[in-house]
């Protein structure tokens, strides 16, 4: 994940947003951790179970704060 933002951040992308399913709750954390933030419910989004969905969204993902911290992570985890 550390790696695909990075990369979409290097081809010009601002914004990111992705969907979960409210009961990940180590998914929310990580998504968190990455600068995402919670915008609000799909309810009964999922047709196998109709749990609802968190949608998170992350607007800054070319801001120099971002970029570093991102580099943070990825010497953290040492990825790439």
């Amino acid at each position: 994940m550390l790696s695909a933002l990075k990369e979409s951040a290097s081809r010009r992308a601002t914004k990111a947003h992705l969907e979960l399913r409210v009961s990940n709750h180590s998914a929310k954390r990580l998504y968190e951790k990455l600068g995402f933030s919670v915008v609000g419910v799909r309810e009964r989004y999922y047709p196998d179970n109709q749990e609802d969905a968190i949608v998170m969204w992350m607007d800054n993902m070319r801001a120099s704060d971002y970029q570093k911290r991102l580099s943070l992570l990825q010497r953290e985890h040492q990825i790439g």
